[in-house]
């Protein structure tokens, strides 16, 4: 026998909340057979005008036995239904469960339903509960509450999770996560709803601080590429170091030709080794790299004991370790040395020279 679920709407009930009910349609079309029978329910029936004009027929609640009744919000304060809160008052008897979306917190809370229970309604208006029902407990950073045979949700949205919740509760994890997978939402969402009217609340308000934001994150791209490029220049599989070492797959995975970032640095390798009359400058070999790297590359690659050092790549003193380091004699050079050294100092660089021959 299928479960009754029936949302109960008014007059300037919020349209969104309709989603809750294709949850228990997923949770029919997945199951073996149905599992619920929806209604959509009003205090007299008939049709029905949503916040957003829009009309839908629904049922009077009647006398009839509920497995669970669902009253719908609205995107402002739930106006005062002296009829619609007298049949639920006579219906909860009847149901084996009473559940409120967003501000329906209000109606099932003037119905005399949540005295003395825990509870949620939208971030904007929980104090506002809370006020006009002390009684109430109101948790205003929940998704939902459940307490005892009573299910609050928060805004909007919230009436998915809630309805994801009670489908659980029926019928288990397994079939609420292939409905949320059927949805394309969140099976269970982290945190509370105030973290999403704080990180709305964080967006920059000024054109100046948004530009700033996107010109960090572009840098900050780059500052990644130029890390990529570094490491598949000192870990190309194949090629032997200086140490004699063949670096492969288990020591990092690398493209053969070393990426996007490494062909705009072979094609600037030239710009950067010869001068403007193209003669090659003085201090750099045939590949363009500087003398300084191929010296400190032919007698820095082995440890104490003969093993290969493992080459540290973090911070300014690593990467310019790494680059001496990892550039053997015979190794093709992929990146220009004007951006593997880009933002080191010439100490930093013979620093690490030094470091390397000892």
């Amino acid at each position: 026998m299928s479960a009754r679920i029936a949302l109960v709407v008014y007059p300037g009930f919020q349209i969104l909340d309709m989603a809750a009910l294709t949850v228990f349609e997923l949770a029919n079309e997945l199951s073996s057979q149905p599992r619920y029978e929806i209604a959509v329910v009003s205090a007299d029936g008939g049709m029905v005008a949503g916040s957003s004009r829009v009309k839908i027929e629904t049922q009077a609640i009647g006398r009839r036995h509920y497995d669970t009744l669902l009253v719908a919000g609205t995107t402002t304060q739930a106006p005062t239904e002296p009829a619609l809160i007298a049949q639920l008052r006579r219906a909860a008897p009847r149901a084996r469960r009473i559940a409120s979306i967003c501000t329906g917190a209000f109606i099932v809370a003037e119905a005399g339903l949540l005295d003395g229970r825990r509870a949620t309604t939208h971030w904007a208006l929980a104090r506002e509960l809370q006020q006009r029902f002390p009684a109430v407990q109101v948790d205003e950073d929940k998704i939902f509450v459940n307490d005892g045979p009573v299910w609050t949700s928060a805004g909007m949205t919230a009436c998915i999770d809630l309805a994801l919740a009670l489908v659980m509760a029926d019928l288990g994890d397994a079939l609420a996560k292939s409905i949320s997978r059927m949805m394309v939402v969140h099976y269970r969402r982290t945190g509370g709803q105030s973290q999403f009217s704080t990180l709305a609340a964080l967006e920059p308000k000024s054109d100046r601080v948004r530009l700033a934001r996107t010109s960090a994150r572009a840098v900050i791209g780059r500052t990644a590429c130029r890390a990529r490029a570094l490491e598949q220049a000192a870990f190309q599989p194949g090629v032997p170091g200086a140490d004699g070492h063949v670096a492969g797959k288990g020591d990092r995975e690398a493209p053969a030709r070393g990426g996007p970032c490494a062909d705009r640095g072979r094609r600037d390798l030239d710009r950067q080794s010869r001068g403007a009359n193209g003669i090659r400058r003085r201090g750099t070999d045939a590949a363009g790299l500087p003398a300084l790297a191929r010296q400190a590359a032919a007698g820095a690659g082995t440890g104490s004991a003969g093993a290969p050092r493992r080459r540290r790549l973090c911070g300014r003193r690593g990467i310019a370790r790494g680059i001496v380091r990892g550039l053997a004699a015979d190794r093709p050079a992929t990146v220009p040395w004007r951006v593997l050294c880009q933002g080191h100092t010439r100490t930093t660089i013979r620093s690490a020279h030094k470091e390397a021959n000892q």
